[in-house]
């Protein structure tokens, strides 16, 4: 995850403690668009290459098992080992909240 990424995080969390406005960017989503899940998830890498619908998450997963999945998902799904157990669960509940 890029540097600016982790700052856009940052200020989103730090704002919702404080109250004071922050960027618009949802931390998640942010998060979502950096591991480039939209590659499978929103849009092919390639022409023919299937899109990976998400939905049903909420039947499916909590916020705290969404994000230990993400940790050690079944292939062809990458593993995300470099995002944060914070990170994980940010990008959990985004998931959760915009693909139920």
């Amino acid at each position: 995850m890029s540097f600016g990424a982790r700052i856009r995080i940052l200020a989103v969390l730090v704002s919702q403690l404080t109250h004071a406005p922050a960027f618009a960017e949802d931390p998640g989503r942010v998060l979502f668009d950096e591991s480039e899940c939209g590659s499978c998830h929103e849009f092919p890498l390639a022409p023919g290459q299937p899109v990976v619908p998400l939905r049903g998450l909420t039947s499916r997963f909590t916020a705290e098992s969404l994000a230990a999945f993400l940790l050690a998902p079944p292939l062809p799904m990458p593993p995300f080992p470099e995002l944060s157990e914070p990170e994980r669960l940010t990008l959990a509940r985004y998931l959760l909240a915009d693909f139920p």
